[in-house]
C-alpha cells in the first residue's frame, strides 16, 4: 500500500506528572481553581499554568496531522472522506486548517463514534453539518479520491503507524470502505435542526482550550468584550460545567467516556 509512514494518526497523551494529574482528576470533578488549590497543596495563582497542561496533555501533540493537512487542503477540489474513532479536540483543531483551505463545492464527510460525542461534546456543532456517527475501526483520510492515509484500526500491534497510497486499485477499495461506513452511519444534527454549539462558540471554545483570554479571544474574533462574555457564560451553561475551568475541561476532553 504505498509507503509506510512512521507517526502517529492518532496522537498519544504525553505522561503527566502526579500533580498535573491530580489537577486533572479535580479538574473532571468540577473543582473550582480555590477547591484545586486547596486539594492539590498549591498556590491559588498557580493553578490557572496547571490548567494549561492539562488541556495540552488532554488535546496530545498535533503536529503530524497539522503537517500532513498542511499543502493537501490548499489543492483539494473534490473530496475530503475522514473517519476516526476516537478523536481528540486537539486532532479536530490541527484538521480544521484542511478544512478551511479547501474549496467551498468540495464534499466533506466526516464519520465517528457515538463515544466521540460524549468525550468531545463541541464535536457535532464543529463538523455540522457532515458528521455521522457510525461503525469506524480504522482512521482514514481520502482527499479527493485520489491521496488516502489510513491507520492501523485501534488495538493493532501497529496502532499509530500511518500509511499512504495513491495506488488506483486501493483507492478503490478505500472508496467503498469509506461509502459501507457512510451508508451504515447516522446524522448526529438532524436536517432543518440547529447544533448544540454555535459558530462564534466553537470558536470561543477552541481558544480558551489555547489558554486564551477573554481581551485574547475579543480580538481574534473581532467582537467586544461583552460579547466574549455573554458567550463564555452560555458555553458554560450548555456543557453544565460549574465554571470556566471545569468548562475548558470538558471542551478539550473532559466527558465521562
Amino acid at each position: 500500500m504505498g509507503h509506510r509512514r512512521a507517526g502517529r494518526w492518532a496522537p498519544v497523551a504525553r505522561p503527566l506528572g502526579d500533580r498535573t494529574r491530580e489537577v486533572a482528576l479535580a479538574l473532571l470533578d468540577g473543582a473550582s481553581d480555590r477547591e484545586i488549590a486547596a486539594e492539590v497543596g498549591v498556590s491559588e495563582r498557580t493553578v490557572p499554568a496547571e490548567v494549561h497542561r492539562v488541556v495540552q496533555w488532554l488535546g496530545a501533540d498535533d503536529a503530524l496531522l497539522a503537517e500532513r493537512g498542511d499543502g493537501v487542503g490548499d489543492g483539494t477540489r473534490r473530496s475530503i472522506w475522514h473517519k476516526t474513532h476516537l478523536p481528540t479536540w486537539s486532532e479536530v483543531r490541527a484538521a480544521r486548517g484542511l478544512f478551511a483551505r479547501r474549496h467551498r463545492s468540495v464534499d466533506d464527510r466526516y464519520v465517528t463514534s457515538v463515544r466521540s460525542l460524549t468525550r468531545l461534546p463541541m464535536l457535532s456543532s464543529h463538523h455540522h453539518p457532515y458528521l455521522r456517527v457510525g461503525p469506524v475501526v480504522a482512521p482514514m483520510l481520502l482527499v479527493d479520491h485520489a491521496l488516502l492515509y489510513v491507520g492501523a484500526p485501534l488495538g493493532h500491534e501497529l496502532e499509530g503507524q500511518v500509511w499512504s497510497s495513491s495506488n488506483g486499485h486501493v483507492l478503490r477499495e478505500a472508496v467503498r470502505c469509506f461509502r459501507t461506513v457512510w451508508d451504515a452511519g447516522r446524522a448526529v444534527v438532524a436536517p432543518g435542526d440547529e447544533p448544540p454549539f454555535t459558530r462564534r462558540m466553537v470558536d470561543i471554545g477552541f481558544l480558551l482550550s489555547d489558554g486564551a483570554s477573554d481581551k485574547e479571544t475579543t480580538r481574534s474574533l473581532q467582537v467586544s468584550g461583552r460579547t466574549v462574555s455573554a458567550e463564555v457564560a452560555e458555553i458554560i451553561h450548555r456543557l453544565g460545567a460549574r465554571s470556566r475551568t471545569h468548562a475548558i475541561a470538558l471542551v478539550a476532553a473532559g466527558g465521562p467516556y
